[in-house]
């Protein structure tokens, strides 16, 4: 049984499939269209618009498309933000009609700049080689409107008038100038390009350290030994093997103290040290040390006129410097009292670790007579931390004062009711008693001592809680009834 589709199914499938279509194509439109900016980026080139570099269907590049994408991207890459280089596109031929690009575009000689009027304001389409210039009178050997030159006729025109230095100006014959021959100072350094060794970056000097026809300016291995510039270590003298004895990131030849012991390899030389040791005659001691002043001046401890950098007995007593026990003092014995590897003719401690006093003077360390000595007590003056006799010792009580905490004879006790005054809470003989309840009978006899005192108080309040319960129990009942 065959299918067919309902006529309205059909409609609405190729309905769907056209609007499908159409929004395709309206995408790639709109990746032509977004790069309009482009225009600005050609002389004349508004009016002409994007038709000029995409054919109109399907959009893709025409060939002075491909020549403008070209001069941005060599490899046409995609890069939607760039802009075309007017310069590298000028004088090329895109269409084929034999009219360079430029002369198409108003601008033959490519001087033009983004928003500055072209040489010519009448243009064609160098997109299409059947739309050409309308010169009707090139090639009469006249120049006529429109035309710079015709023939030998160069209407007074020198490559000086463009701006070169010098050189040989023609005329096409598309009536326009051949400015090939002319000769420029791009970087306007003095030099013309034909002789400049850095044609784009201004060097006067012309200076040129490996004479590669390549100045320094804009050389990016300026001793040539193979080793860029920005990886070399000596990068104004040639050292291919890049030796650096110290590692100090500077190549010997250009290090001026090689084996980096802090005296420069000149002061080293003057003394007949080696700049490639750290200790010229081998002695053990290295020459910084020996040397001394930091390598600033040099010390020849027995004047012989050797430095001690370079003298293997520095104090000449017959003991080369590696063995012997006082390097600059000369002790021909080595005699070493306390065996602690110095000599005694330079050890300040010579003997059991003691130095050795000098006739009448103290000895460091040691008690002198008549003088007291730090943390013994000096007869008649008092100790720290003892009592004196005559003195209060702090903390213990002195006869006839006050103790704190204790009573005074004669003044009151606090807390202990006083003979003759009212206690707190008590009645008072002849005063009447409190409104609605009876006088209380006296509680306890009076009794002198602090305990019976005490065991009366407690009686009187125990006798007038009950009192006070009574008189709750007894309203309660009347309440009740």
């Amino acid at each position: 049984m065959s299918h067919h589709l309902h006529p309205r199914a059909r409609w609405a499938s190729q309905l769907a499939l056209f609007t499908g279509l159409l929004a395709s194509y309206a995408l790639l439109i709109k990746g032509v269209d977004a790069r309009t900016f482009r225009v600005n980026d050609l002389p004349n080139f508004s009016t002409i618009g994007c038709g000029g570099c995409h054919d109109d269907f399907p959009p893709a590049n025409n060939n002075f498309g491909i020549d403008a994408w070209r001069s941005f991207s060599p490899d046409l890459s995609r890069n939607s933000g760039a802009r075309v280089v007017w310069r590298n596109l000028y004088n090329l031929d895109s269409d084929g009609d034999g009219y360079t690009n430029g002369e198409e575009l108003g601008d033959p000689y490519g001087q033009w700049t983004q928003g500055a009027t072209p040489r010519f304001s009448s243009f064609s389409n160098p997109s299409n080689r059947f739309q050409t210039l309308n010169l009707p009178n090139c090639g009469n050997g006249s120049v006529d409107a429109g035309e710079d030159c015709d023939g030998a006729d160069l209407n007074g025109q020198t490559c000086v008038s463009f701006g070169f230095i010098r050189g040989d100006i023609s005329c096409r014959a598309s009536c326009f100038f051949e400015l090939s021959e002319c000769i420029g100072d791009t970087d306007q350094d003095g030099y013309a390009d034909d002789v400049d060794n850095c044609i784009e970056v201004a060097n006067p000097d012309q200076a040129d350290l490996d004479n590669d026809s390549v100045g320094d300016a804009c050389d990016d291995d300026i001793d040539g030994d193979d080793v860029g510039n920005d990886l070399d270590n000596c990068p104004m003298i040639s050292n291919p093997g890049q030796e650096d004895l110290d590692e100090d990131s500077l190549g010997d030849l250009c290090d001026t103290d090689v084996d980096g012991d802090g005296i420069s390899g000149v002061i080293e030389a003057m003394y007949g040290m080696s700049d490639r040791s750290l200790d010229s005659d081998e002695d053990g001691v290295s020459d910084s040390e020996e040397f001394g002043n930091g390598g600033v001046t040099a010390t020849d401890t027995d004047g012989d006129g050797d430095v001690d950098a370079v003298d293997r007995d520095s104090d000449n007593d017959g003991v080369e410097d590696d063995v012997d026990n006082c390097r600059t003092d000369a002790n021909p014995d080595q005699i070493d009292g306390d065996s602690n590897g110095e000599g005694d003719a330079c050890d300040p401690l010579p003997v059991g670790g003691v130095e050795a006093p000098v006739g009448g003077e103290p000895v460091a360390g040691e008690p002198v007579a008549g003088e007291p000595v730090a943390g013994e007590p000096v007869a008649g003056e008092p100790v720290a931390g003892e009592p004196v006799a005559g003195e209060p010792v702090a903390g213990e009580p002195v006869a006839g004062e006050p103790v704190a905490g204790e009573p005074v004879a004669g003044e009151p006790v606090a807390g202990e009711p006083v003979a003759g005054e009212p206690v707190a809470g008590e009645p008072v003989a002849g005063e009447p008693a409190e409104a609605g309840l009876p006088s209380p009978e006296p509680i306890g006899d009076a009794v002198e001592d602090s305990g019976g005192c005490q065991q009366g108080e407690r009686r009187g309040g125990l006798g007038f809680g009950l009192m006070l319960i009574a008189l709750a129990l007894l309203r309660r009942r009347q309440v009740a009834s």
